[in-house]
Parts: C-alpha cells; sequence; structure tokens
C-alpha cells in the first residue's frame, strides 16, 4: 500500500491518513515517478526535466487553478477527498490533454477576474466615497487601463500638492529633512527624555512609582478627562477597563510645550500649547485587530464583513467629542492629521475580504477623510482654524492616499458646511504636526494638537525602541513634559491590570485634574 512505501522509503513509520494530503501527493509523485513514465513514454522533457516531474507540476497547476476558480464562483473549498479524485482523473489524461485542461482553466479564471473588475468598479463608482467632483466617463475599462485615469479627478487617479485646487496652502516644512538624521539620535534624546521624566517627577529612576508633589498642581491644573457617557460608550469593546485606560470615546486634554523639532534638535525658544489624546478604532492593525468584531456586520462565503456605516459612525463621534474639547478649551488653532489613516487599517483586508483591491480600500479611506471634514466643519467653533498637515510622498504610499483622501474631502460641493469651511483650512505640505503646534502657539495661547493616542498606555511603550514612526511614540519622545504628564495619567509604576473603568477619572483628579462629562 502507498502508506506501506511513505514507511520504507523513508524510514519512520506514518500511515497515509496520518499526512497531510498536500504532503502526501507530492511523496506519491516521488515514490510513484517511474509508473507515470512507463505510461507515458519518454523518460525526460526537452528542457532536461524528467517526463514525471513535467506530469505532477501540470497536474499541481490544475489542482490550484480549479481551487481558485471555486474561489472567484463563490464556492465551498474543495475537500481532500474530491482532490484526490481530481487527481486520479488527471492521472488518466496524456500530457496534451493536462496542457488543454490547464489553458481551458486559466482562461476561466481571466474571464471571472475581469467580471470582479467590473462589478467592484460599478460598486466603487456608486459608492458615497468614490468622488466629490463631476467627471466624465472614461469608458469600460478604467481599472485595467493608464489612459483611463487621464482625467486627474477619476476616481482612480490621486489628486496630488502641484494643483493646488483653490485650497490655502502653507509649505514651510516642504522640501525639508523630517525625523532625526541617524537612530543614535534618536536613542540619545529618547534616553534624554527618561531621565527628564526621573528628575522632574523626583523618581530614582524611569519605571519607578510617581510621589504625589508639587508639580503635580501645575499640571492638574491644565489637564480635562472628556468622558463620554452616550449608550454607544458602553458597547462592546468601547469601556474603558480591563486592559483599556481610555475609553473609545473618550478625550484626555493636557498642556504641554515641545522639546525637540522636526529634526530631533532641541527648540530653544517653547510655546505651551494643548494636546488632545484621542484613539482612533482598530479595525485592520493586523487579523486581531481589537475593533474589528465590534463593526462587523456578519459574514460571506468569503470571511467577515465590516459595516463601513457603523465604522465611519463611530469614528465621527470621536472627531465630535476632539471638536468639543476643542471648542470648550477656547481653542484658536486646531492641528489634525489622518488620525486612524495608518495602521489601524492597513491590513483590513486581512479581515475582510472585499479591501483587497487598492480600490476598495482608498474608497474607504475616503469616505473616512469626508466624515472628518464634515464633522469638524458642522462643529468646529467658527472662529478657529483648521491645520491638516499631510504628506506627500511616491504614488504608492500611505501618505499620498491619504492626502488624496482628505483633498477630495475638502473639494466637495453636496455639502454646503464643507463649502464653507474651506476658507478656515490651511494645508501643510509635509507638515510636522508637533513642530506646528509649537510655531502656533508663539502667536496664539489657544493651539490644540490631536495625538492618536493608545487606549491602553498614552504614549505607549515610547521610552523604548520600537515603533518609530508612530504618532503617540514620537510626540512623548520629543515632549518631556507630555511623556511625563502621561506617566501620571497612565499611574505608570503602579497600575495593575485589569484595570477599573473609573481609573483614568480617578489619576486625573489625584492630580488635581477636572472630568467633563459629556452627554449626548
Amino acid at each position: 500500500s502507498s502508506s506501506l512505501l511513505v514507511q520504507s522509503t523513508f524510514g519512520f513509520p506514518l500511515l497515509c491518513s496520518q499526512v497531510p494530503f498536500s504532503i502526501f501527493h507530492r511523496l506519491s509523485n516521488m515514490v510513484f515517478g517511474f509508473m507515470r513514465k512507463k505510461k507515458h513514454g519518454s523518460d525526460a522533457s526537452p528542457d532536461g526535466s524528467s517526463e514525471s516531474e513535467t506530469d505532477s507540476a501540470l497536474i499541481d497547476d490544475i489542482v490550484e487553478l480549479r481551487e481558485e476558480v471555486r474561489k472567484k464562483k463563490d464556492t465551498l473549498r474543495g475537500t481532500d477527498a474530491e482532490k484526490k479524485e481530481s487527481i486520479k482523473e488527471l492521472e488518466k489524461m496524456s500530457k496534451d490533454q493536462m496542457k488543454a485542461e490547464r489553458d481551458k482553466l486559466q482562461t476561466l479564471l481571466e474571464e471571472l477576474r475581469k467580471e470582479e473588475i467590473r462589478s467592484r468598479r460599478a460598486s466603487f463608482e456608486n459608492s458615497p466615497g468614490r468622488r466629490s467632483l463631476s467627471v466624465p466617463s472614461l469608458g469600460s475599462n478604467a481599472f485595467e487601463t493608464t489612459k483611463s485615469m487621464e482625467d486627474e479627478f477619476h476616481y482612480c487617479a490621486l489628486l496630488d500638492k502641484d494643483k493646488h485646487y483653490g485650497l490655502n496652502w502653507d509649505d514651510r516644512f516642504s522640501g525639508k529633512p523630517n525625523g532625526p538624521p541617524d537612530e543614535k539620535r534618536r536613542r540619545d534624546r529618547r534616553e534624554g527624555t527618561k531621565r527628564k521624566v526621573a528628575t522632574e517627577l523626583k523618581i530614582e529612576h524611569f519605571g519607578k512609582e510617581a510621589a504625589l508633589g508639587t508639580w503635580f498642581k501645575d499640571v492638574g491644573q491644565e489637564t480635562t478627562l472628556f468622558l463620554d457617557t452616550s449608550p454607544a460608550a458602553q458597547l462592546g469593546e468601547a469601556p474603558a477597563g480591563g486592559s483599556y485606560l481610555l475609553g473609545r470615546y473618550d478625550v484626555v486634554v493636557t498642556r504641554v510645550w515641545a522639546d525637540l523639532d522636526r529634526n530631533w534638535d532641541f527648540i530653544k525658544k517653547k510655546n505651551r500649547f494643548w494636546v488632545a489624546h484621542a484613539a482612533a478604532i482598530n479595525i485592520g492593525e493586523s487579523v486581531e485587530a481589537t475593533d474589528f468584531n465590534d463593526f462587523c456586520e456578519g459574514q460571506n462565503s468569503a470571511g467577515a464583513v465590516l459595516s463601513e456605516e457603523l465604522y465611519l459612525e463611530a469614528m465621527g463621534h470621536i472627531m465630535q467629542n476632539l471638536t468639543y474639547a476643542a471648542n470648550q478649551t477656547g481653542v484658536e488653532h486646531f492641528v489634525f492629521f489622518p488620525f486612524g489613516m495608518g495602521a489601524f487599517i492597513r491590513h483590513v483586508n486581512k479581515l475582510d475580504g472585499r479591501y483587497e483591491m487598492w480600490e476598495e480600500t482608498q474608497r474607504l479611506r475616503r469616505r473616512l477623510a469626508r466624515e472628518f471634514v464634515k464633522v469638524a466643519s458642522q462643529t468646529l467653533n467658527g472662529n478657529a482654524r483648521f491645520h491638516l498637515c499631510l504628506g506627500f510622498g511616491n504614488e504608492d504610499s500611505e501618505p499620498r492616499w491619504n492626502s488624496d483622501a482628505f483633498l477630495r474631502a475638502l473639494l466637495a460641493e453636496d455639502e454646503p458646511s464643507i463649502k464653507d469651511f474651506r476658507s478656515r483650512v490651511t494645508i501643510h505640505e509635509e507638515g510636522d504636526c508637533l513642530q506646528l503646534a509649537q510655531e502656533l502657539g508663539e502667536h496664539s495661547n489657544n493651539v490644540m494638537l490631536v495625538n492618536g493616542a493608545n487606549r491602553s498606555l498614552l504614549g505607549n511603550h515610547w521610552f523604548n525602541g520600537y515603533a518609530k514612526m508612530a504618532i503617540d511614540e514620537n510626540l512623548h519622545r520629543r515632549s518631556w513634559r507630555m511623556a511625563a504628564t502621561s506617566y501620571l495619567l497612565n499611574n505608570y509604576g503602579r497600575h495593575r491590570e485589569p484595570r477599573r473603568q473609573d481609573q483614568l477619572a480617578q489619576n486625573v483628579e489625584a492630580i488635581g485634574g477636572t472630568v467633563h462629562k459629556i452627554r449626548r
């Protein structure tokens, strides 16, 4: 039997039923290769490979192609038994017959892919996030040719910085280096911030518990937790508690200054400004994205399905709380970035297969940017300016995709509030949020910078060498005041999990801060 041959040939006891099918098939090809040679005649193909190897490769190709066709037709995957039957059928074919079968399947698969593209195109074209400007029809091959992208506003094209589109731009950061010149400076500055935090908090070393002292009074007077008490704040993973310090819709505002500029050089004149810590919703950081299940509306044959409407509503809810905090603080300059549009949606395709196509993920980015701009236009104090820091890398880069999304959102003609809002918006090309807030603080005491915070630990593990590009970590590395305040709010050195739901509120009040409840 085949199981005995496997056992005697490879020298270990193993039953056929214990061998994964794909492995058993390849072992069988090796062991019984001479049988195929005898059946099909020739010992070798023109390229020098054995006939059995050529047949084996053909069989593998056909089996894989059949599985691809099954997937495209949304049918169930073939069982191992069905695959074995399929291979038995193929082994009876001549080489020419197998080639013909493979060619037929390749043609069928290509037709199915084109049909999928046409279907996706129709869905994308009719989506609320497709575009905000009317454009002429560019034909039926919009996804398949570059010629169809000649119109710069076509939904497959990316809007760029070269044409200002009638918006307000600030190019003070354009073309200038950004980030430390080398990792040594990043490491040295990070370690310097840790030492400064320990000194100011009067602790033996970073990581020790901070005792209450006079330094807290200054911090407490300038710290407010905006606590969301709406029904949505109690659903699913939204509440604080357990591993979470910050509730999904909560915002904590503190007063800080920057120590390091965009190149991580020391700033001589330091201006104070507000920082608003809020956490974006994580639907796609990895296959274990913490918030995805709360915004999943069921499953189809391909797996889980994200409810875009629920997700966008929740992100709009967070934005509304941010503008509420800004209004309560009397903010005149509101500094924003593509909040939650990086790592937290980067791999959503691994959880919802609809986003395997770039166009679908870009549609989601555009809808999200539009939600942010719409909420800001309707809720931010009319005296406040909205500063948007956007990056423009090459076309195949996340910063460019997010910038396209915000440009299209700002150019929306079907939302009156956005049209009126444009004059209050300034786009900072390649803008560094922290340095911009520092510079704006020279002329105004009411500047607010939004930080994409970690819900479990404000600043996350900024004191380690990881997450070199993350905004939360790098803002804390470049401002000892921010890092020290978060140290207290995190109760770092004392905190234990699971946390209580009111842990952050208690920490804020312990240092003399204020808890302001947001009621909806």
